[in-house]
């Protein structure tokens, strides 16, 4: 039962949240190479500090209360640091079933899956009222580079993306064009199946 925001009060961090702190270690080697062991933790009741996230994160519009809960296991064997996270929100879920760490090179790997009830929730961070859900799965690997893919249903079609560092890419199959203006909150003035290919580059803001 640590409190989380004292906690990162200690450490010098941004009280990003508050929340009730539980952690159980039971490791039986913890020399580099030789790791054995198992972690659990969790957070309860947390609530995050809105103000000071809009604040770090040079948000235009107060991020909404949000209420959240965190469950983390992982399992040490030798260099590797294998995880399962399951955070669930007011403002979305994430649960990601076996994160993969490599401690030698500092290779990180894991599976995804995002789900957002309410997609007019994030008009914090997106700046434009949407309406509807998404669900949105997919792998992420950091180490030498940055790989990311996102898969989705949306608006009646498929989104498929990929992130290789800056190089961003895109490929949009049959999107209905009256689901895309009823989640854009817009008359729907044509109906009409789109598909596309976006290449952009994050770092030139290009493409």
């Amino acid at each position: 039962s640590l409190k989380l925001q004292k906690f990162l009060y200690m450490v010098k961090q941004p009280q990003l949240a508050s929340g009730d702190f539980n952690l159980v270690a039971d490791i039986s080697n913890a020399q580099m190479g030789k790791l054995k062991g198992s972690i659990k933790a969790d957070i309860l009741n947390g609530v995050a500090n809105s103000k000071v996230i809009t604040k770090e994160y040079g948000f235009k519009t107060l991020m909404p209360k949000t209420k959240f809960g965190l469950k983390l296991s992982s399992t040490l064997d030798k260099y590797m640091v294998i995880s399962k996270l399951s955070l669930t929100s007011t403002l979305a879920n994430l649960g990601m079933k076996k994160i993969k760490y490599n401690l030698k090179d500092a290779k990180l790997s894991s599976d995804y899956l995002l789900k957002i009830a309410d997609l007019n929730r994030l008009y914090f961070a997106t700046e434009r009222h949407l309406k509807g859900s998404l669900v949105v799965d997919g792998k992420v690997q950091k180490g030498k580079d940055l790989d990311f893919t996102a898969h989705s249903k949306v608006a009646g079609g498929v989104l498929n993306a990929k992130l290789h560092n800056d190089d961003f890419v895109a490929k949009l199959n049959k999107l209905k064009t009256l689901e895309i203006l009823d989640m854009l909150i817009y008359p729907k003035i044509m109906k009409a199946d789109i598909d596309g290919d976006l290449v952009y580059n994050l770092k030139s803001k290009k493409g």
